[in-house]
Formats: C-alpha cells, sequence, structure tokens
C-alpha cells in the first residue's frame, strides 16, 4: 500500500521542529478534539437577485417561503424552511440562542448584505439575551451576495 503523504502523515518525513510543537502543545491537527468549530447560520436575501431556479425564486416569493440555512463542513445546507421573513427572523434567533455557546471564547458576530438596521437590531438582542458585551457586524462581500441575494442575514459563532 502507498505511504500516507502531507503534512500530518507522520513519519520520518515529519520534521523535527512539528514534532516538537505537537508535543508542546502548541500544534492542533485537524480533527483533534479541542479543535473548535465555526456555525455560520443565515437567511438568503431577495430569490430573485440570487444564483437559484428562476422556477424555484418564483415559488419561493409567491409563498413567502425564507430558508434557514448552515454552512456545514463547508457546504451550504438547508437547516429548515419558515414561510415570512419575521418567522425566519425570529426563528434564526432561537437557533443562535440554543447553540452559541455564553461566554466571550464563541466569538459571536452578526453579517448583512443590505440589510444594516436588522443587523444592528439582531445584534442588540442577540448580545442582551446572551450576555455578549459586544457583537460585531460585517458587511458581506459579493460573491456571497451573488449567490444568496441581496438582503442576507446571517449569524456566526464558535462552538
Amino acid at each position: 500500500s502507498p505511504r500516507p503523504r502531507g503534512p500530518w502523515a507522520g513519519g520520518p518525513g515529519r520534521s523535527r521542529r512539528r514534532r516538537a510543537a505537537r508535543a508542546s502543545g502548541r500544534l492542533v491537527t485537524p480533527g483533534e478534539s479541542g479543535a473548535r468549530s465555526a456555525r455560520v447560520l443565515f437567511l438568503t436575501g431577495d430569490p430573485i437577485g440570487a444564483r437559484i431556479g428562476g422556477a424555484a425564486a418564483l415559488i419561493g416569493t409567491m409563498l413567502q417561503i425564507k430558508p434557514i440555512l448552515e454552512l456545514r463542513e463547508g457546504r451550504v445546507e438547508p437547516l429548515e424552511k419558515v414561510r415570512t421573513h419575521h418567522q425566519a427572523l425570529a426563528r434564526l434567533k432561537e437557533l443562535v440562542i440554543e447553540r452559541c455557546p455564553r461566554d466571550p471564547s464563541a466569538h459571536l458576530s452578526v453579517m448583512n448584505a443590505g440589510e444594516v438596521e436588522a443587523a444592528e437590531h439582531l445584534a442588540h438582542e442577540l448580545a442582551s439575551t446572551l450576555g455578549a458585551k459586544h457583537v460585531p457586524i460585517y458587511n458581506v462581500g459579493a460573491s456571497i451576495t451573488t449567490h444568496g441575494g441581496p438582503g442576507i442575514l446571517a449569524v456566526a459563532f464558535f462552538a
């Protein structure tokens, strides 16, 4: 069988410095316990401006379906579908309150694309509920807005 390759393969190819760093506890390899994972939950924006099929956008708009999505293992996965924007925003808050640790190391943040007031309101509510001193608000970039549509609202934290 072929030998494993790469920096985490071990064996004689591993450098002395890497072994020393690992032994001292300064280096955490992917998949080791103790490594924390980022959680990102978000509401898409306007489906007409997003990169989804026209029929799906039309039906979603007519039925006022607002999906709550999650970034899981590098892929965007649907978490829930809610009927109105107001209900989707309330459910997003509930999910974050359930899942986000109540300590500063969670690094809770809110992101948006053109929803500054909603982002500020969400950040304030999450800060008061979770006891965070400060919840930063970031603007998402054009590449994310291209896929999710204008009006994206997201919450990120470490769990």
